[in-house]
């Protein structure tokens, strides 16, 4: 599914607090058209994050993430873990395939579920 020139793809990504957490959604394609709205979202997670940010990338329903988008998924991995926080990203097979074809598999730690949305931090 692709977002490219649909009016709503500053909407096709979107960031809010849930909990401890603040899960990062995407939904289409993450590529040259979407860049700018993943790093829309990115600086907004870190902003709703604690000194410790907890942040959950969900990329279940996406099928393409290029190179742009995967180096501010890379950044921001950067940013959360120079604040000593947690950066999960949620894949499926073909974003698995997408990180092990591009050698990014071992920078994140990923699930295929939500973790859970407690107040508590470990």
């Amino acid at each position: 599914m692709s977002c490219r020139g649909s009016p709503e793809v500053l909407g096709s990504v979107t960031a809010e607090r849930r909990g401890s957490w603040v899960v990062v959604t995407a939904s289409c394609e993450l590529d040259l058209g979407t860049v700018q709205a993943l790093r829309s979202a990115g600086n907004q997670a870190i902003q709703l994050g604690d000194d410790q940010p907890r942040i959950a990338v969900n990329l279940t329903t996406v099928e393409l993430i290029d190179s742009a988008c995967l180096g501010l998924l890379i950044g921001l991995r950067r940013k959360v873990n120079q604040r000593d926080g947690r950066l999960v990203v949620l894949t499926n097979e073909r974003i698995d395939q997408i990180f092990d074809a591009t050698g990014t598999s071992s920078l994140f730690e990923r699930t295929d579920t939500l973790p859970p949305f407690d107040n508590d931090r470990p």
